[in-house]
């Protein structure tokens, strides 16, 4: 296979065979579009987490103040307590953030990829197909 059958395969996998300086424009566009955004997302992710690991190093120093003044048994069973009781519901939080997370990349990404607005997806495809056919008879 030489080396432009391979790209002509990779040009028609993503959708750019056969397509009009305009629709490649556009095309480049969306995707640059999906990347900025996805992108932003990541970051807003990350930004979120990095926070949260943050408040955690804090209740953890927190503690360690606590357990340090402490004078009897029972004030260090506190300070634990107080912390596991804090620390368990970070978890609950950080699981319904994970979650919630992964849905919005999952929503920002279905939303190209599964609208036609992607290059190269079965609906870009048809429509860029059914263009082509409508021009040529004519509608």
């Amino acid at each position: 296979m030489t080396q432009q059958e391979t790209r002509s395969d990779k040009a028609t996998l993503w959708g750019f065979a056969g397509a009009r300086s305009d629709e490649l424009g556009h095309r480049i566009d969306v995707m640059i579009e999906m990347q900025v955004e996805i992108f932003d997302t990541l970051e807003e992710i990350t930004r979120n987490w990095f926070a949260r690991a943050k408040s955690e190093a804090r209740l953890a120093s927190e503690l360690s103040t606590k357990l340090a003044t402490a004078r009897s048994l029972p004030d260090s069973a506190s300070a634990y307590q107080e912390w596991l009781s804090r620390w368990m519901e970070m978890m609950t939080d950080d699981g319904r953030r994970l979650i919630s997370d992964s849905q919005r990349l999952m929503q920002t990404s279905a939303r190209f990829l599964g609208n036609g607005h992607f290059p190269g997806n079965a609906h870009s495809l048809a429509a860029t197909q059914t263009k082509g056919t409508s021009a040529d008879v004519g509608h």
